[in-house]
């Protein structure tokens, strides 16, 4: 009756999310993504009409996951009550130029965004607040000013009761013309610095923050992989010296 075996062995954490839109016939989705909610690895939907057990046709759901086999099984049946009773929302990031453009649905009854920034995905700055346009269900806003680099998005959206509903995360990579682009930033093993167009290689330093010179190398080419084993955790600035210009950013070890 519609139900799938998926297969994923990243040995990270998980989320499973669940949303029942009722209806005759009403639809059950399961979507599985990563611990930060930025990657969904599989998604499976299934229409049916419920039927009447014990006095309510509100479903229960039951899963089973496996790793490393099918000899290694987790199975579970949950109630109604911590089913999704509302669609969800999704938002979703596309980048125009040095802009990101995000939009998202919203849910009946829910007319208020808070749309916020990070980034790392863990700290969030609110970039606007913006009542339901127009009656429209679905929402559109435009990041004008991104940071150089990964930016993380998501949106709250409160109803009239004052209940909250949060988004998935997305992620958008900007390169401002002028900039560098430093990733993954927190950096865990190693980094990358992709140089401005028109700049192949250049001299590159890297300070902590009472601005002790801790690596420099002097032909460092765009995209080169810099190993981060040597640096203890912290904040650091990137220097990158070319013949023309001196560009810097930041970049966080863990």
């Amino acid at each position: 009756n519609g139900v799938l075996d998926y297969d994923v062995e990243n040995g990270l954490n998980h989320i499973l999310r669940i949303s029942w839109v009722p209806g005759s016939p009403g639809t059950l989705t399961a979507r599985l993504f990563n611990s930060t909610l930025t990657t969904q690895y599989a998604m499976i939907s299934h229409s049916f009409t419920a039927i009447t057990v014990f006095g309510t046709n509100n479903p229960f759901f039951g899963f089973t996951a496996s790793t490393g086999g099918l000899n290694n099984q987790q199975s579970f049946c949950e109630p109604p009550t911590l089913i999704l009773a509302h669609d969800e929302i999704r938002l979703e990031a596309t980048q125009a130029s040095e802009k990101v453009q995000l939009a998202w649905n919203a849910p009946d009854g829910y007319s208020i965004s808070f749309v916020e920034r990070s980034a790392n995905g863990q700290d969030w700055l609110q970039l606007l607040t913006m009542p339901l346009q127009g009656g429209q269900s679905l929402q559109e806003a435009t990041d004008a000013a991104p940071s150089s680099g990964m930016n993380y998005y998501r949106v709250t959206m409160h109803d009239a009761d004052g209940r909250a509903m949060t988004s998935n995360i997305v992620a958008s990579t900007v390169l401002h013309s002028n900039g560098l682009l430093v990733y993954p930033n927190p950096a865990e093993g190693q980094f990358q610095v992709v140089l401005p167009e028109g700049i192949a290689s250049a001299s590159l330093q890297l300070r902590d923050i009472a601005g002790k010179l801790v690596l420099e190398q002097s032909d460092y080419r765009s995209g080169e992989a810099i190993s981060t084993a040597q640096l203890a955790s912290g904040i650091y600035e990137i220097s990158i010296l070319a013949p023309d210009k001196a560009l810097r950013s930041r970049l966080v070890v863990r």
